[in-house]
């Protein structure tokens, strides 16, 4: 049990919770903070009122001086359903508990800013926090608590959100659509198992705060750059290849953007290479295997049965237009997807070339 050091003193049952409604019995105790922690409950706001209110009785009865309404201190027996008529609540703790359930009727606290369920029992995201439009700030972390695997898309609900916190869980992935949450400033996703950022998530222009360390990423975008409000950062504890986790241990945005561009630009040159090679040296029954293999557009059949186009030509212009077709492919994705073909279609001596190619500018300093 926790007592909080600013705390309005009750005693006895609540069989009503108007008292905290700012309603006429008593206005200068309107709740606005609540803390349950380290409590037995398991099924949050079910049930009949039965939430007790115990601090030393040596305590008086009195009003609150905290600024603004009360904060109070609750041991919970089982956690009383008018709790979600508190309409005046903005910051809940139920941190530490043994919650794995919540109501629906939780969309009634129309104030709330803060919500702590850090620590608890729940099996999957509770899904009826995405309707509390005014909710700020989040933290549903599980250090010690049931761990989640999925966050829901409809947590882009919460367009107010600021601050998220989901870290010490096991998820795998961040929803597609986070980058609907444009008002989020820190998110704290440490110890999961993400192992990539979609396309969304670039687009958090108001995001300073960024902990990623301890998971499961290997490539960070290149578009990260375009997070230009990030202040702090964190990739540590990540098997990153791209770019190498040294490149990100003095935890500077500009230094990995940097670092990002350069790897782009020869990633792109690369390439180029790659397509001569492959232009150069295929056969016409390896390349038609290969236009299979890739869903590519053999351009023979665009021109005269006796055009002058070389083969080589023809292969080399059918390769950029793939990759024009596949903008939202990196080279390094285009390049590996080509390489996966060639080997399908047992083409040994152009893969001998590349990976000549490989070798070679693996010894160029980058």
């Amino acid at each position: 049990m926790k007592f909080s050091t600013k705390t309005c003193v009750f005693e006895g049952l609540i069989s009503n919770a108007a008292l905290f409604r700012g309603g006429t019995q008593r206005d200068d105790w309107i709740m606005r903070e609540l803390t349950i922690n380290e409590c037995t409950a398991n099924v949050l706001l079910g049930g009949q009122a039965s939430c007790r209110l115990l601090l030393p009785e040596s305590q008086d009865c009195r009003p609150c001086p905290h600024p603004g309404g009360s904060r109070i201190t609750v041991v919970v027996e089982r956690g009383p359903r008018e709790l979600c008529t508190l309409e005046k609540l903005q910051v809940l703790d139920l941190s530490e508990n043994q919650l794995w359930t919540i109501p629906s009727e939780i969309c009634n606290l129309k104030g709330i800013q803060k919500l702590n369920f850090s620590s608890n029992q729940f099996i999957h995201f509770p899904i009826e926090l995405c309707q509390l439009q005014s909710l700020e700030e989040l933290d549903i972390s599980q250090a010690n608590g049931t761990k989640l695997t999925k966050l829901p898309e409809e947590l882009a609900k919460i367009t107010q959100l600021k601050k998220l916190d989901i870290s010490n869980n096991a998820i795998k992935e961040i929803p597609r659509n986070i980058g609907e949450l444009r008002s989020l400033v820190s998110f704290y996703a440490h110890n999961n198992q993400i192992s990539d950022l979609p396309p969304s998530f670039l687009t958090l222009k108001e995001l300073h705060q960024l902990n990623l360390s301890g998971n499961n990423l290997t490539v960070l975008p290149s578009a990260i750059y375009n997070l230009t409000s990030l202040k702090e950062i964190n990739f540590d504890d990540n098997p990153l290849l791209r770019p190498p986790i040294e490149i990100c241990e003095g935890k500077q945005l500009y230094t990995i953007a940097c670092y990002l561009q350069r790897a782009d630009e020869r990633d792109e040159k690369i390439l180029q290479k790659i397509f001569k090679i492959v232009a150069n040296n295929i056969t016409e029954t390896n390349f038609e295997f290969l236009c299979q293999k890739l869903n590519l557009r053999n351009s023979e059949t665009d021109v005269p049965t006796k055009s002058p186009v070389s083969l080589n030509e023809r292969a080399y212009q059918t390769f950029v237009e793939w990759k024009t077709e596949n903008l939202s492919l990196t080279a390094a994705a285009l390049r590996n997807q080509l390489v996966r073909a060639l080997t399908m279609i047992g083409a040994y001596e152009i893969m001998d070339k590349i990976t000549a190619l490989n070798l070679y500018t693996c010894t160029i300093k980058f």
